[in-house]
């Protein structure tokens, strides 16, 4: 499977900014471009209104774009919704509970476009330490396992490719590089389990953890896209972040000593 990203562009007008600004027009992401095969996975980084979540929910046609997002040589918008959820599953941000859930019933709830048995539950949440809060209403639980939950939502899917918006949120050291361990498993299956997973990173030491693959964004636009190895010679994300990144990770990491 091939995920090609040519020239994605996306741009927030509203009849509020129109009001407010006149025709001013807000370029969220400008001719972004990748691609992605069955197996990889990849890091996307870059600060705060770069254009992370935006990305993630073009790939997913939740929000309207220009350019060309294809899977397999098919353009994701000729997809229905549908066909969009068995090829991809994305895990946002934000994801309130307006209805008090069960664990059980909000991850069933994730499998819509795929049959799900109730031994297939139970054994993604076995695999997120989950399985005896089955019964449990989501809204009593912390916020850690409640993104547990969604991320267990997203799994669930059996999608091909697999989007995930700041995952390690919420969680605890040790539950982060259990998840991380997660994602990587999904991409080693060969075969027809195998997965593409695009993740949004706000940490770059779990990004790096997480694969070699890393796409940087700012202002909208791809500074980098490639190894972490070559980021990090080049010192990207110094530019990027704006401040000595290899400086400030050198430092922390003398404490340890």
């Amino acid at each position: 499977m091939k995920l090609e990203v040519q020239n994605l562009s996306q741009n927030y007008k509203s009849a509020l900014a129109k009001k407010a600004f006149g025709e001013h027009i807000t370029n969220a992401l400008v001719d972004v471009c990748f691609y992605l095969h069955t197996g990889d996975i990849l890091s996307v980084l870059g600060p705060n209104g770069s254009g992370k979540s935006t990305l993630l929910k073009c790939i997913a046609n939740i929000l309207p774009y220009s350019g060309s997002v294809k899977i397999d040589g098919v353009e994701v918008k000729s997809l229905k919704r549908k066909e969009i959820a068995k090829n991809i599953a994305i895990l946002n941000q934000s994801n309130s509970n307006f209805f008090n859930f069960t664990v059980y019933e909000r991850v069933k709830m994730g499998a819509y476009s795929s049959n799900c048995s109730h031994e297939k539950i139970m054994n993604i949440l076995e695999q997120l330490n989950l399985e005896k809060y089955y019964k449990k209403p989501i809204n009593n639980l912390s916020g850690g396992q409640y993104q547990r939950v969604l991320i267990a939502s997203a799994l669930i899917q059996e999608s091909k490719i697999i989007m995930l918006d700041e995952p390690t949120n919420h969680l605890d050291i040790k539950y982060q590089l259990e998840l991380i361990e997660l994602l990587k498993s999904l991409t080693q299956n060969k075969g027809e389990s195998e997965k593409i997973i695009i993740s949004v990173m706000h940490d770059i030491d779990l990004a790096m953890n997480l694969t070699e693959k890393m796409l940087v964004l700012n202002g909208g636009k791809v500074s980098f896209f490639g190894s972490s190895k070559t980021m990090i010679e080049k010192d990207i994300l110094n530019e990027v972040y704006g401040t000595n990144i290899r400086k400030l990770t050198l430092k922390n990491m003398e404490r340890w000593k």
